[in-house]
C-alpha cells in the first residue's frame, strides 16, 4: 500500500479539562491497525517544545511528524530529530529583531509569553484591532523589507510570520521530502491558518463544523468534505467519509473511547464532588426520556407544522390562545432539535413548519412571531406590540439547517428569494452599520427583561444566521454571494467579541474603551448580556453564552473561563435562569455546552438530571413542561412543550455514543 498521511491541528482534541480518553486516540489506533502504512502529522501554531510536553504528559498521541509554529519548523518524531534541510533553509526576508522593534512601537500591543515565540514566529496581544490598523502595521513591516503574514484571531491574538512560512508550505515540503502523494494525504482544518493546507492540489480536506468564516470562505469551491460535527468528532467523521475508518467499527470505538474512568473527579468553586459512571437506572431513565421526548414531539405535529405545545393536552384561554400557533422561534428550535431523527412524519412536519412561516412572511422580509393554526392569522409582534427580531433569525437558521441535513434543495431554491429578503430586513436592523443589530426593548425571547440595543443572544443568532445562509448559498452554488456573507460573518463575530467581552486594555484610536467607561466590570469572565451607548447589563446570560460556544462565536479558552464563572456563581441555584425559572430548553443546550468543552462525564449526569426534570408533570409523568419553578422545582407552563422535548432529543443525540 502507498504511504498515507493524516494531518490535523491539535487544539481540536480533548487535551485538557475532559474526564474521558480522547475519541481521536481510539479512532487513530483503529485506523493504524487497519493500515500500518499511514502516518500522523500534527500541524499546529504551537511551539515544538509545547507539543512535545503535551505528548510526554500523555495528553496527545506520539505522531510521526510535527509541523510547529504555523509552519516554522518540522520535527521527525520517530527519529527524534528536526528535518534540517527544511529548518536550515533560512528566510532572507525575515529579521526577527527588526520585526519586534517595529511592532513594539505600536501603542496597545503587548508581547505574548515566551512559550508563544519562535525564531520564525512573533506573537502579540492586540485587543480589538481594526482591519485598517492591521493593514497599517503590515505596510510598515513591508516598508522595512519584511515580507510577512499577519494572522489575527479572536479580536486579540496576533501572529506574525515570514510570508514563505505557513502550514501549507511546510506540509508541501514534507510531502515531497517523504515521498507522500497529496492524493494520499488527509487534512483536518478549522482556522484561517489551515487555508494553505486545503489549497494543496489533490489533498483530501476535512472542514470541521466549527470552522472559522475565513476558512469557509476560502474553501467554497475546493473539493473538501464538510463535516457535520466539530473538533475531534468532526475529524473522526471525516475518517469514516474517506474510508480510513469503517463505519461499522465506529460505535465500538466510541464506546471504548468514552468508557468513564472508575473515579472521575470534577472540582467546582464551592465543593469537590465525585462523579462516577452512570448507574443502570440512570441510563435507563435517559433512554426512556428520549423515547418520551419523541412521543411529545408527535403530540405537536399538525398539518401546518409544529405547534408550540400539545393542542389536545392544554387548556388555552385568553392570551394563551397564541400557544395554538406555529411560532417562528419555537417551531424553528423544534425543527433544528429534531433534524437527527430519521422519521418521515417528523421530517414532513419540519418542512410544513417552514412553509407556513414562509407563506406569511411580510412583503419587506419580516417573519411572523406566530401563525394561528385554526385561523391562519399571523402576528408580527411580541410584548407591547414590539417587533420580534429573533423570530426571523431562528427561521433563517432552521431553513438552512433543514436543507443541509435533508438535502431538500428544491425547497431551498423555491424560497431563496424570500431568504434573501429576510436577510435584507435583518440587515436593516443594523442602522449604524457596525455589524451588530439594534434590538428594541422586549424584542426577543427574554421579552420580560427591559433591555435593548445590542443584545448578546440576538447577536449570536445573527452570526449563526449569516453562517448558515452562506452554507445554503454554497449548496445552491452561488459562491460569490456566499463569500460576501461569510466575510460579513467574520465582521459580526469580531464585533461580538469586542463589544461583549470587555477588557481593561485600552483600544488604539479610541479615547475611551468600553471598559474605561464601565470600569466596575473589569476584565470579562463571560460575554455580558447587553450593551448600549448609555449602559450595560453585566448579568451572565447563560443561554447567550452557551449558544455562543455551540454556534462557534467564542473559542474554547473563553468558554472554559465562562464555565468556571457559572460554576462559581451557582448556576443551578434558584432564580438563576431566565424569569427565575429552570428552562429545559436551556438545560438541553447546557448539556451540549458541557460536552463540547470535554466534560463528558458531567454532561451525562446533567442529561440524567434533565431527564428527571422532564419526567415531572401537572397531571402525568413526562410532560416536558415549558419551565419549572426556580425555588420548588415544580413544573410550570404548558405540557408537552415542543422545544423542551426537542432540546432533550438534540442533547441525547450529541451524547448518544457515550450511552452505548
Amino acid at each position: 500500500m502507498p504511504k498515507q498521511l493524516l494531518v490535523t491541528p491539535i487544539d481540536i482534541m480533548t487535551i485538557d479539562g475532559g474526564e474521558r480518553p480522547s475519541l481521536f486516540q481510539a479512532a487513530w489506533k483503529a485506523v493504524r491497525s487497519r493500515n500500518p502504512h499511514i502516518r500522523l502529522c500534527y500541524n499546529t501554531g504551537r511551539l515544538l517544545e509545547d507539543v512535545q510536553h503535551m505528548i510526554k504528559d500523555g495528553q496527545l498521541l506520539r505522531p510521526d511528524y510535527i509541523i510547529s509554529g504555523l509552519g516554522a519548523r518540522i520535527f521527525d518524531s520517530t527519529g527524534k530529530l528536526l528535518l534540517r534541510n527544511f529548518n536550515k533553509r533560512g528566510v532572507p526576508e525575515w529579521d526577527l529583531a527588526r520585526v519586534e522593534e517595529i511592532v513594539s512601537s505600536f501603542e496597545q500591543i503587548e508581547k505574548r509569553p515566551a512559550t508563544y515565540q519562535g525564531p520564525f514566529k512573533s506573537s502579540w496581544y492586540y485587543y480589538n484591532a481594526s482591519p485598517a490598523q492591521l493593514e497599517q502595521l503590515k505596510h510598515l513591516l513591508e516598508a522595512a523589507g519584511q515580507a510577512v503574514n499577519l494572522i489575527y484571531h479572536y479580536a486579540r491574538d496576533l501572529d506574525i510570520l515570514p510570508r514563505r512560512a505557513n502550514k501549507g508550505a511546510a506540509l508541501s515540503w514534507l510531502l515531497k521530502n517523504e515521498q507522500i502523494a497529496a492524493k494520499d494525504t488527509f487534512a483536518a482544518a478549522y482556522t484561517s491558518n489551515d487555508i494553505p493546507v486545503l489549497q494543496i492540489d489533490g489533498i483530501h480536506g476535512i472542514v470541521l463544523e466549527n470552522a472559522q468564516p475565513e476558512l469557509l470562505e476560502a474553501s467554497l469551491q475546493l473539493p473538501v468534505y464538510q463535516a457535520k460535527r466539530n473538533n475531534e468528532e468532526g475529524l473522526v467523521e471525516g475518517l469514516v467519509h474517506f474510508g480510513l475508518l469503517e463505519e461499522t467499527a465506529l460505535n465500538r470505538i466510541l464506546k471504548k473511547a468514552h468508557t468513564p474512568r472508575r473515579r472521575s473527579r470534577a472540582r467546582t468553586a464551592t465543593a469537590d464532588i465525585q462523579l462516577h459512571s452512570l448507574s443502570a437506572e440512570q441510563v435507563a431513565l435517559i433512554r426512556t426520556a428520549y423515547d418520551q421526548a419523541i412521543a411529545a414531539i408527535r403530540k405537536n405535529i399538525t398539518p401546518a407544522g409544529f405547534s408550540a405545545c400539545s393542542l389536545h393536552d392544554n387548556e388555552t384561554v385568553g392570551t394563551d390562545q397564541n400557544y395554538r400557533s406555529i411560532w417562528s422561534r419555537d417551531g424553528s428550535i423544534t425543527l433544528i432539535g429534531t433534524l437527527g431523527l430519521d422519521d418521515h412524519e417528523i421530517r414532513d412536519c419540519q418542512r410544513h413548519t417552514l412553509q407556513t412561516l414562509f407563506q406569511h412572511m411580510s412583503p419587506h422580509g419580516q417573519f411572523p412571531s406566530y401563525v394561528h393554526i385554526e385561523t391562519g392569522a399571523a402576528d408580527y409582534s411580541g410584548i407591547g406590540g414590539i417587533s420580534s427580531i429573533d423570530s426571523g433569525l431562528w427561521v433563517v437558521i432552521a431553513a438552512g439547517e433543514y436543507a443541509l441535513v435533508s438535502g431538500d434543495t428544491r425547497f431551498l431554491q423555491r424560497n431563496k428569494g424570500k431568504l434573501e429578503k429576510s436577510m435584507e430586513w435583518l440587515n436593516s436592523q443594523d442602522s449604524n452599520v457596525d455589524g451588530l443589530l439594534e434590538i428594541p426593548e422586549g424584542g426577543d425571547w427574554t421579552d420580560l427583561f427591559g433591555r435593548s440595543y445590542n443584545i448578546l443572544y440576538d447577536e449570536v443568532l445573527w452570526y449563526r444566521a449569516n453562517i448558515v445562509f452562506a452554507r445554503t448559498l454554497e449548496l445552491l452554488r452561488d459562491f460569490e454571494q456566499a463569500a460576501r456573507i461569510l466575510h460579513k460573518a467574520e465582521v459580526i463575530k469580531q464585533a461580538i467579541l469586542r463589544q461583549f467581552w470587555p477588557t481593561t486594555q485600552k483600544t488604539e484610536g479610541l479615547s475611551l474603551s468600553f471598559a474605561d467607561m464601565q470600569y466596575t466590570l473589569g476584565d470579562a469572565w463571560y460575554l455580558i448580556a447587553a450593551v448600549s451607548p448609555f449602559s450595560f447589563d453585566w448579568r451572565c446570560d447563560v443561554f447567550g453564552n452557551v449558544l455562543a460556544l455551540l454556534f462557534n462565536v467564542t473559542d474554547m479558552p473563553r468558554a472554559q473561563r465562562s464555565l468556571r464563572f457559572m460554576q462559581a456563581s451557582g448556576l443551578n441555584l434558584p432564580h438563576h435562569y431566565h424569569n427565575g425559572g429552570v428552562w429545559p430548553l436551556v438545560g438541553g443546550c447546557w448539556v451540549r455546552f458541557m460536552h463540547r468543552l470535554g466534560h463528558r462525564d458531567r454532561a451525562l449526569h446533567e442529561l440524567s438530571m434533565l431527564a428527571q426534570l422532564n419526567r415531572q408533570g401537572h397531571d402525568r409523568e413526562w410532560e416536558f413542561n415549558e419551565w419549572c419553578h426556580g425555588v420548588t422545582g415544580l413544573p410550570m407552563g404548558k405540557a408537552y412543550q415542543a422545544w423542551s422535548a426537542a432540546a432533550y432529543i438534540e442533547a441525547y443525540h450529541e451524547l448518544q455514543a457515550h450511552l452505548l
